[in-house]
């Protein structure tokens, strides 16, 4: 892995109330690409029980940028849209 200078903020809305967030981050975590880590994430509440996560990753600057990181969680199972908030370089 090269080195980690971009930071992106990511927020993936599950498909439905009953999508078991743990058991999600869980696998969005062992499916990133191996030039991205999780640094942290929340939960954040959307409406009527429904949350969303929000992830924040380290990756590598390189093209592409969050696209690979985009289409790993978009894979897993339970995942409706991932919006990128915010990316910055440091």
């Amino acid at each position: 892995m090269g080195k980690l200078n971009v930071f992106a903020q990511l927020k993936v809305m599950p498909k439905d109330i009953d999508v078991d967030l743990g058991e999600l981050m869980k696998r969005i975590t062992e499916s990133l690409p191996d030039d991205a880590e999780v640094e942290a994430y929340r939960e954040e509440d959307i409406a009527y029980g429904l949350k969303a996560l929000v992830i924040n990753v380290l990756l590598e600057d390189k093209a592409g940028g969050t696209a690979s990181v985009e289409e790993s969680i978009l894979a897993q199972d339970g995942v409706q849209a991932v919006d990128v908030v915010a990316v910055t370089r440091f």
